[in-house]
Formats: C-alpha cells, structure tokens, sequence
C-alpha cells in the first residue's frame, strides 16, 4: 500500500466511525412509537383532506377512517 493509499483508508475509517456514532441509538420500542405516532398523525391529515374534499361518502374515506380507528386504539 502506499502511503497515500494508507492516508485514504484512514480517511474512510475515520468517517465510517464517526458515521456510525451517530447513528440512532434509541430502544427499538422508542422508535416504533415514534413511527406510529408519525403515522397516525399522516392518517389523520389524509382524513381531514378527504373531509375538505367532500370526499366523505368515499371507500376512500371509510379505509382511512378504518386504519385511523385501528391505530389509535393500539
């Protein structure tokens, strides 16, 4: 290896431990109540847009109203 070829990998090392420091190191638990919170709050934008749209009667509406209902009872 030359040494500009050593310098290079320690670049890279460098960098891959300093990527994998900060990496997400929460509980799984903390990071799928985090997920399903950012996915009930989604349903519930899409509902209320049906709602503006008019789209109440819709099969649309009905499935997410459905997920919501499912979701937030959880």
């Amino acid at each position: 290896m030359t040494h500009n070829q050593k310098v290079l990998a320690q670049i890279v090392a460098h960098r891959a431990v300093h990527n994998a420091r900060r990496a997400d190191v929460r509980p799984p638990q903390e990071r799928v109540m985090e997920a399903l919170g950012e996915a009930i709050d989604g349903k519930r934008k899409e509902v209320h847009a049906l709602v503006l749209a008019g789209r109440v009667q819709t099969k649309e509406y009905r499935a997410a109203k459905a997920q919501l209902a499912k979701w937030s009872d959880t």
